[in-house]
């Protein structure tokens, strides 16, 4: 919608533009796609060791460092507990808000809870979430590490 003012035509249509301080994701993916301290390569393959990279596959679909919402499962040091760590981009003016932890016992119920906590916000992570959980499940860690 659009009218004649005294300067001359003025656009009153809402403009499609991100946040001050936000990035598009496909310039960040231009930026890091090369060159970036996590990437490491296996033969043919590149990998990466981003912190929220679930297959540690070197992709836009993957990569925790240009995606708004993510989330990665560890074990726990004692081996014991999976931690499910998530960030979300949206709460970044407000660190204590950003990122949330949640230790889960190794019972293959909690895999339903995981699907359902992926899938508002990233659902094509749903069933990968679930399948790192199951096999994490079955993970051991070794005591003789030194």
């Amino acid at each position: 919608m659009t009218h004649r003012g005294k300067t001359g035509i003025i656009n009153k249509e809402p403009r499609n533009e991100l946040p001050a301080g936000e990035v598009p994701d496909c310039l960040v993916w231009e930026l890091i796609k090369k060159n970036n301290a996590y990437i490491f390569k296996s033969g043919h393959e590149t990998f990466t060791k981003e912190r929220y990279n679930l297959m540690a596959r070197h992709t836009p679909m993957y990569s925790g460092l240009m995606q708004k919402s993510v989330m990665n499962l560890e074990l726990s040091p004692s081996g014991s507990k999976i931690v499910l760590t998530s960030m979300d981009l949206q709460n970044a003016r407000q660190p204590r808000n950003k990122t949330q932890t949640k230790n889960l016992d190794k019972n293959p119920a909690r895999v339903e809870f995981l699907k359902n906590f992926a899938y508002p916000s990233r659902p094509e992570l749903a069933e990968i979430l679930a399948e790192k959980f199951i096999k994490m499940t079955h993970a051991k860690l070794d005591e003789n590490v030194e």
